[in-house]
């Protein structure tokens, strides 16, 4: 499958793109089948780092769900990450100073969520 991209984008952030959707998808679609699976209602989603660990073990079917959605909501940091780093080093500091800016805007709002 060819990827579209422009110039200044790498090849490798369509590709983070791309394997981090695929990845929560896969993720969350086992916590799907496994709730299916089974009669037992979900109580509540764990959210204690700890406590998700615990249910990826046990095939809790909200653990799977809430990491899938993690990755999910990981790719476009882990992504605008990736460019801050292919700008800076082809030089072009409007870029780099553009996606840092916007990495700090995510990290904000994953800090205050």
């Amino acid at each position: 499958m060819k990827i579209p991209r422009s110039r200044d984008e790498s090849p490798v952030a369509a590709l983070v793109t791309l394997g981090g959707v695929t990845a929560a998808a896969a993720i969350m679609a086992v916590g799907l089948v496994r709730l299916a699976w089974t009669a037992e209602p979900v109580d509540a989603v764990p959210l204690a780092v700890g406590a998700l660990l615990r249910g990826v073990r046990e095939v809790d079917p909200a653990a799977w769900t809430a990491v899938g959605c993690v990755v999910l909501m990981a790719t476009p940091f882990l992504r605008v990450l990736l460019l801050a780093f292919t700008f800076a080093r082809r030089r072009r500091a409007p870029f780099a100073i553009a996606a840092v800016a916007v990495l700090a805007i995510l990290a904000t709002g994953i800090a205050l969520a």
